[in-house]
């Protein structure tokens, strides 16, 4: 029997990296493209199960929202997304409740900012790097995984040379990414690039959503594989 992606316990079922809500369904895609077509995923047990719910609508929402991506994560907000948010109260308090959101206007245009829940954010695409790992590598991923953000730029916006010297690294690991093939069967809704040596040396991950909202997921050398 196999085994769970993060842990030993018996997999109980497969479950999609990223989860399947990132990708529209076939009714709300202009043309009815098929984007759930060849997804990527793992064997995963009852503890780790990707499919978390509110934890997965909060993912997407925040990835679909961000404004550098492309028209399918647009037409994701306007028919998914809203869905969710009128039939949720509690979907729509996380982003537009009291306090949590604000205009900005931006060349012209007002735009909506809400809050990000970055502890939130970055345990949803933990789950999701150790999943690729393991998809692409066929170990599990045992170590830290730290989740080096490119489109949440308001998070680093105060200057500090530890924060600078970190974010000129991330951006070297991004660009050793960008030159490798990209996996994927649906690169307009998400798509990964692997660079660094075969595991358990160092690996970087590039993964980007929607053409615009992107990670690098850095997989640090040590003990952290597990064949």
């Amino acid at each position: 029997m196999k085994t769970c992606y993060m842990c030993e316990q018996p997999a109980i079922s497969r479950e999609h990296v990223p989860p399947k809500c990132i990708f529209p369904e076939q009714k709300d895609s202009p043309g009815k493209v098929d984007y759930k077509k060849n997804l990527i995923t793992v064997p995963a047990c009852a503890e780790h199960n990707l499919k978390t719910s509110m934890g997965d609508e909060y993912l997407l929402a925040i990835i679909a929202f961000h404004w550098r991506n492309n028209e399918v994560a647009e037409n994701q907000s306007s028919t998914k997304i809203a869905r969710a948010l009128r039939g949720s109260k509690h979907y729509y308090d996380l982003f537009f409740g009291p306090n949590r959101h604000q205009f900005l206007y931006w060349q012209g245009d007002i735009l909506v900012t809400s809050d990000v829940d970055i502890n939130r954010l970055n345990s949803e695409l933990d789950k999701i790097a150790r999943g690729i790992f393991y998809h692409h590598f066929r170990q599990k991923w045992t170590n830290a995984v730290s989740i080096r953000h490119f489109s949440l730029a308001a998070i680093y916006k105060q200057s500090h040379p530890v924060i600078d010297a970190l974010n000129r690294i991330s951006e070297l690991m991004r660009q050793a990414c960008i030159l490798e093939r990209k996996h994927g069967s649906n690169p307009a809704v998400f798509f990964y690039q692997v660079a660094g040596d075969t595991p358990p040396t160092s690996t970087f991950i590039r993964m980007v959503f929607y053409g615009g909202f992107e990670i690098v997921a850095v997989l640090d050398a040590g003990s952290g594989v597990i064949p």
